[in-house]
C-alpha cells in the first residue's frame, strides 16, 4: 500500500467512515433492515449491488493499512 492510500485509509478510519460503511451493510441484510417476521421484502431497504460491492472492497481496504490495525490496536473500544 503506498503512502497516499495509508493516509487516505487512516483519515477515512479517523472520520468515522467505517462505522458508516458497516451500517450500509448491515442495512442491506434482512436482520440489518428488521425483517424478521414483521416486514415484508419490500419494506427493505434497497441498496444498489455494485454499491454494496464497493463497500465492502473499500472496507476491506480500509482494513488492510497498517496504519489503521495499528490504531484499532491502541484503542480496542472502536471494535465494540
Amino acid at each position: 500500500m503506498t503512502s497516499k492510500e495509508e493516509a487516505v485509509s487512516v483519515y477515512l478510519f479517523q472520520q468515522q467512515f467505517v462505522s458508516w460503511l458497516l451500517t450500509l451493510l448491515e442495512k442491506s441484510t434482512p436482520i440489518g433492515a428488521g425483517l424478521v417476521k414483521s416486514k415484508s421484502k419490500k419494506e427493505q431497504e434497497q441498496i444498489h449491488v455494485f454499491c454494496l460491492d464497493f463497500a465492502s472492497a473499500l472496507l476491506a481496504n480500509i482494513f488492510n493499512s497498517n496504519k489503521v490495525l495499528d490504531l484499532l490496536e491502541q484503542s480496542r473500544a472502536t471494535l465494540q
